[in-house]
């Protein structure tokens, strides 16, 4: 029981966390770091390796990276 009351308040939450500061960071690195990069370097090739675009942060990717507890069933607990 207390496994499914900590989930309950996870998932909300969750889903009340405010991801708006979070994803406009991400959309900026997204927009200007090869730019920022190419500046730096002078060639578009290298400013491009290695980049990786960062997604933005969502609900389901928060409860990826931060997943709810597992429940337990009958059988579990009986262990």
């Amino acid at each position: 029981e207390s496994f499914a009351k900590f989930n309950r308040r996870w998932q909300t939450f969750v889903e009340k966390f405010p991801r708006d500061e979070i994803n406009e960071l991400r959309d900026g690195y997204n927009r200007y770091y090869v730019l920022e990069k190419e500046c730096a370097t002078g060639s578009a090739a290298l400013a491009r390796r290695g980049f990786v675009e960062l997604p933005l942060v969502t609900v389901q990717t928060l409860l990826e990276w931060y997943p709810r507890l597992p429940e337990l069933g009958a059988a579990s607990v009986a262990k």
